[in-house]
């Protein structure tokens, strides 16, 4: 199975995403730290954010066996990423879950990204940081893709995830 989560900047995905791989013993691939790579060689922009899709789909194809889960925190901001997993999870004949977390109080997301002071330079700090750097995020919805509130606590959101993956 492999588990990717969506969402906006400061939604509360990776903290989320942490913790469900520590409590399935799975992997965790995290695109910042991909991005954080990529970028240093080529810049943050569109294209190497793009990229690091690519890089995530060879990653799991290494770590992919029957009996393990994948858990990849990133934002899945395209609907072409959210396809590229969709043919990834077919190629490896395994399930594809998606996990979309949400904040509805906008202050609340500026107080989360303003409180990431120690993150490398092109990481989001701010809603006008998405501008900077010419990301955008898709406006679309995945059937059966489990919905959560990144403002709920960590346990709840990952006991909610447990009970609809098993």
């Amino acid at each position: 199975m492999i588990i990717v989560f969506r969402g906006r900047p400061g939604v509360g995905k990776s903290t989320i995403a942490s913790s469900l791989a520590y409590s399935l013993d799975a992997k965790l691939i995290a695109k910042d730290d991909i991005n954080d790579i990529i970028f240093a060689k080529f810049g943050a922009n569109k294209v190497a954010s793009e990229l690091s899709y690519d890089v995530i789909s060879y990653v799991v194809e290494l770590f992919q066996s029957p009996e393990k889960r994948i858990v990849i925190d990133c934002s899945l901001a395209s609907y072409a990423s959210y396809q590229q997993f969709v043919k990834l999870a077919a190629r490896l004949n395994c399930e594809l879950r998606i996990v979309h977390v949400t904040v509805d109080d906008t202050d609340e997301i500026e107080r989360r990204l303003a409180s990431r002071t120690d993150l490398p330079d092109h990481r989001i700090k701010t809603s006008n940081d998405i501008h900077k750097l010419q990301l955008s995020y898709d406006d679309f919805s995945i059937d059966g893709e489990i919905h959560l509130d990144g403002a709920a606590e960590v346990a709840k959101n990952v006991d909610k995830i447990l009970v609809n993956i098993k």
